[in-house]
């Protein structure tokens, strides 16, 4: 590749856009039409910057948080700031297609999967999600670029 130049994603959902469990026909529909609304225009744009191919990737991780046998600790002031009683585990998944912008085929796909698990104290919960969440997130993009690479280098 001559250049490697990044475009603004455009499948940000809303948070009342989310829907969980099989999708009506309709609902399934629209998403669909959206779906393919938005990459036409990433499409689009890429070309426009003289692209001549587009990663498309996403993913999503799932994620939980559950107290250990130290969650008795948190009775008491210190254990609720000090000791790590809730275990978080999560799992992060992303996949990308590299697309001919010129045939708008896609030449191949590479996925990543990472898990991992941490732990923290009650009181320090919020805050100790959201770097886990960033970490299995930064951990799972870091394998999907190496997969990409590498699945570059035998094309």
């Amino acid at each position: 590749f001559r250049a490697v130049q990044g475009i603004p994603g455009i499948f940000e959902l809303e948070r009342t856009d989310r829907w969980y469990g099989p999708q009506p026909p309709e609902r399934a529909a629209d998403a669909r039409a959206r779906a393919h609304a938005q990459i036409t225009q990433m499409v689009r744009f890429a070309r426009d910057l003289g692209m001549d191919a587009l990663l498309l990737y996403g993913g999503s991780v799932d994620y939980g948080t559950r107290m250990t046998a130290w969650s008795l600790l948190d009775l008491t002031l210190i254990g609720g700031f000090l000791v790590p009683s809730q275990e978080m585990k999560g799992t992060a998944r992303a996949s990308g297609a590299l697309v001919d912008l010129a045939t708008e085929r896609v030449c191949f796909v590479v996925s990543a999967e990472q898990q991992g698990k941490d732990r923290a104290p009650t009181a320090m919960l919020e805050g100790a999600q959201e770097r886990f969440l960033d970490t299995l997130r930064e951990a799972v993009i870091t394998q999907l670029t190496q997969r990409f690479l590498e699945r570059l280098r035998h094309a």
